[in-house]
């Protein structure tokens, strides 16, 4: 049996070269999901306060996408297996949808959760998804699988955190929305409703999508063809 000793040196060569990316995913994922925790957040809102809480929570989730960004954009390239040229199509086919539910979290809760009670977290893992079945490389696996675990991870969390803090509105949320997508819609739970503020989150999406296109080469130095 290996030691803890051995096992600690192999786990740091495992991410040489990865060390920028691992400490942003650590502090952003780990940092989200400790907060979703109903002990750790309220320990944390007595101690802090909740300002001075969302003040820290947040410089925490900045400071972890910019080195995950960094860390990702210097990653070295180590292909772990190969893809069909039609893979690289998923990111470009399934953004858009990601894109509507992220704008759609911001500009129209109410009517996107009528898809989905987490419209953010479900566009986080359409955009982990579409990209780790296009990227074969390593650091590819590191970030969007780090981020697709977070974002089912954080649903559950979330509706148990809000299940214990708040049950009537949970009862409420619950009734009315569902995790999996569209199965309140389909299920006769909630109705399509008026489809305004649902066409401004698709209108923002849409644009978000044709922004993404052009930065696209910037941030990751992946051109979109």
């Amino acid at each position: 049996m290996e030691s803890f000793g051995a096992q600690i040196t192999g786990l740091l060569a495992c991410i040489e070269g990865y060390e920028t990316l691992v400490a942003g995913l650590a502090i952003f994922v780990i940092g989200h999901l400790l907060i979703s925790l109903y002990a750790v957040h309220s320990r944390l809102v007595a101690m802090l306060g909740k300002n001075m809480l969302r003040l820290v929570h947040s410089g925490l989730a900045v400071v972890g996408l910019v080195l995950m960004v960094m860390g990702y954009s210097d990653r070295p390239i180590e292909i772990l297996w190969a893809l069909p040229p039609a893979a690289m199509m998923a990111p470009v086919v399934v953004m858009p949808f990601a894109l509507i539910l992220l704008a759609g979290s911001g500009v129209s809760r109410p009517s996107i959760q009528r898809i989905t009670r987490h419209p953010m977290l479900w566009g986080v893992f359409l955009w982990a998804a579409a990209h780790l079945v296009a990227n074969g490389d390593k650091g590819s696996v590191m970030l969007f699988g780090s981020m697709l675990f977070y974002s089912l991870a954080a649903q559950w969390l979330g509706d148990r955190k809000m299940r214990r803090t708040d049950p009537q509105g949970w009862a409420a949320l619950r009734h009315r929305t569902s995790a999996i997508p569209l199965l309140a819609l389909f299920s006769g739970r909630t109705t399509a409703g008026s489809p305004d503020k649902g066409l401004l989150a698709v209108a923002i999406g849409l644009v978000m999508y044709g922004a993404l296109l052009y930065l696209h080469p910037y941030v990751s130095g992946v051109a979109i063809r």
